[in-house]
Protein backbone atom coordinates (compact mmCIF):
# COMPACT_ATOMS: atom_id res chain seq x y z
CA UNK A 1 0.00 0.00 0.00
CA UNK A 2 1.58 3.20 -0.88
CA UNK A 3 1.51 5.69 2.35
CA UNK A 4 0.49 8.84 2.24
CA UNK A 5 3.16 10.05 5.23
CA UNK A 6 4.57 12.94 3.22
CA UNK A 7 1.84 14.46 1.83
CA UNK A 8 0.07 17.22 3.01
CA UNK A 9 -3.71 18.85 3.03
CA UNK A 10 -5.83 18.00 0.58
CA UNK A 11 -3.76 15.70 -1.46
CA UNK A 12 -3.32 13.65 2.22
CA UNK A 13 -6.82 13.54 2.00
CA UNK A 14 -7.22 12.63 -1.50
CA UNK A 15 -4.70 9.74 -1.31
CA UNK A 16 -6.67 8.92 2.31
CA UNK A 17 -9.87 8.05 0.69
CA UNK A 18 -8.53 6.49 -2.65
CA UNK A 19 -6.86 3.55 -0.14
CA UNK A 20 -8.91 3.41 2.83
CA UNK A 21 -12.42 5.25 1.44
CA UNK A 22 -14.85 7.84 3.46
CA UNK A 23 -16.30 7.62 6.60
CA UNK A 24 -19.81 5.64 6.28
CA UNK A 25 -22.81 6.78 8.11
CA UNK A 26 -24.75 3.63 7.55
CA UNK A 27 -22.93 1.65 10.12
CA UNK A 28 -25.11 0.37 13.08
CA UNK A 29 -23.35 1.53 16.80
CA UNK A 30 -24.04 -0.27 19.64
CA UNK A 31 -22.76 -0.85 23.09
CA UNK A 32 -23.86 -3.88 24.81
CA UNK A 33 -27.36 -4.31 22.46
CA UNK A 34 -27.86 -0.45 23.29
CA UNK A 35 -27.89 1.71 20.22
CA UNK A 36 -29.33 4.90 21.52
CA UNK A 37 -26.54 7.16 21.95
CA UNK A 38 -28.07 9.25 24.93
CA UNK A 39 -28.12 5.67 27.00
CA UNK A 40 -24.41 4.55 26.30
CA UNK A 41 -23.31 7.75 27.45
CA UNK A 42 -24.99 7.41 30.59
CA UNK A 43 -23.47 3.79 30.76
CA UNK A 44 -20.19 5.00 30.23
CA UNK A 45 -20.95 7.63 32.82
CA UNK A 46 -22.41 5.50 35.40
CA UNK A 47 -18.98 2.92 34.44
CA UNK A 48 -16.25 5.46 35.19
CA UNK A 49 -17.62 6.65 38.03
CA UNK A 50 -17.89 3.45 39.90
CA UNK A 51 -14.24 2.48 38.86
CA UNK A 52 -12.83 5.56 39.81
CA UNK A 53 -14.05 5.64 43.15
CA UNK A 54 -11.06 5.51 45.90
CA UNK A 55 -11.16 1.92 48.01
CA UNK A 56 -11.93 3.11 51.18
CA UNK A 57 -11.37 6.38 52.74
CA UNK A 58 -8.54 5.15 55.18
CA UNK A 59 -6.72 4.05 51.68
CA UNK A 60 -7.12 7.19 49.95
CA UNK A 61 -6.14 9.30 53.27
CA UNK A 62 -2.59 7.20 53.19
CA UNK A 63 -1.95 7.38 49.56
CA UNK A 64 -2.78 11.50 50.26
CA UNK A 65 -0.58 10.98 52.55
CA UNK A 66 2.23 9.10 50.74
CA UNK A 67 2.15 11.59 48.09
CA UNK A 68 2.47 14.47 50.09
CA UNK A 69 6.08 12.66 51.80
CA UNK A 70 7.13 11.67 48.40
CA UNK A 71 6.09 15.33 46.48
CA UNK A 72 8.32 17.01 49.56
CA UNK A 73 11.32 15.02 48.93
CA UNK A 74 11.18 15.66 44.65
CA UNK A 75 14.22 17.90 43.94
CA UNK A 76 14.03 18.85 39.94
CA UNK A 77 17.03 18.43 37.87
CA UNK A 78 19.25 21.00 37.97
CA UNK A 79 19.24 23.15 34.40
CA UNK A 80 22.38 24.12 32.57
CA UNK A 81 22.86 26.16 29.38
CA UNK A 82 22.85 23.49 27.37
CA UNK A 83 19.07 22.88 28.33
CA UNK A 84 17.20 26.15 27.57
CA UNK A 85 15.90 27.18 24.59
CA UNK A 86 17.67 29.84 22.33
CA UNK A 87 16.74 32.20 19.99
CA UNK A 88 17.98 30.64 16.97
CA UNK A 89 15.85 27.13 18.08
CA UNK A 90 12.45 29.19 18.18
CA UNK A 91 13.69 30.82 14.99
CA UNK A 92 14.00 27.70 12.86
CA UNK A 93 10.64 26.08 14.53
CA UNK A 94 8.32 29.42 13.46
CA UNK A 95 9.84 29.24 10.29
CA UNK A 96 9.36 25.93 9.69
CA UNK A 97 6.04 26.04 10.18
CA UNK A 98 3.60 25.77 7.10
CA UNK A 99 1.45 28.42 5.92
CA UNK A 100 -2.46 28.65 5.13
CA UNK A 101 -3.43 26.80 8.36
CA UNK A 102 -6.12 27.55 10.53
CA UNK A 103 -5.56 29.90 13.18
CA UNK A 104 -5.52 28.82 17.01
CA UNK A 105 -8.10 29.83 19.74
CA UNK A 106 -5.75 33.01 19.84
CA UNK A 107 -6.64 34.68 16.25
CA UNK A 108 -2.45 33.88 15.54
CA UNK A 109 -1.25 32.09 12.52
CA UNK A 110 1.97 30.82 11.75
CA UNK A 111 2.21 33.63 9.22
CA UNK A 112 1.63 36.14 12.15
CA UNK A 113 4.58 34.90 13.91
CA UNK A 114 6.81 34.54 10.69
CA UNK A 115 6.30 37.78 9.63
CA UNK A 116 6.46 39.44 12.46
CA UNK A 117 9.10 41.28 14.31
CA UNK A 118 12.08 39.54 15.53
CA UNK A 119 11.59 40.72 18.93
CA UNK A 120 9.04 37.99 19.53
CA UNK A 121 11.67 35.36 18.96
CA UNK A 122 13.18 36.56 21.80
CA UNK A 123 10.45 37.20 23.70
CA UNK A 124 8.91 33.50 22.96
CA UNK A 125 12.33 32.14 23.49
CA UNK A 126 12.74 33.83 26.86
CA UNK A 127 8.96 32.71 27.91
CA UNK A 128 9.83 29.06 27.03
CA UNK A 129 12.69 29.35 29.33
CA UNK A 130 10.65 30.95 32.18
CA UNK A 131 8.08 27.72 31.86
CA UNK A 132 10.90 25.74 32.19
CA UNK A 133 13.13 27.43 34.74
CA UNK A 134 9.24 27.42 37.01
CA UNK A 135 8.34 24.27 35.81
CA UNK A 136 4.87 25.73 35.15
CA UNK A 137 2.94 25.57 31.83
CA UNK A 138 -0.33 27.54 31.59
CA UNK A 139 -3.27 25.49 31.09
CA UNK A 140 -4.61 27.83 28.31
CA UNK A 141 -0.77 27.42 26.38
CA UNK A 142 -1.23 23.63 25.34
CA UNK A 143 -5.28 24.62 23.70
CA UNK A 144 -5.77 24.72 20.03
Amino acid sequence: MYLCVYKNGKEFWKCWNAKIGTKSNNCIRQVNGIVDNATIAINFAKHFEQICQPHTASFNDQMKVKYEEMRATYLTPVLDKSMEFDAQLIGTSVSDMSNGKAAGLDGLSAEHLKYSHPIVIIILCKLFNLFVRISYLPSSFATS
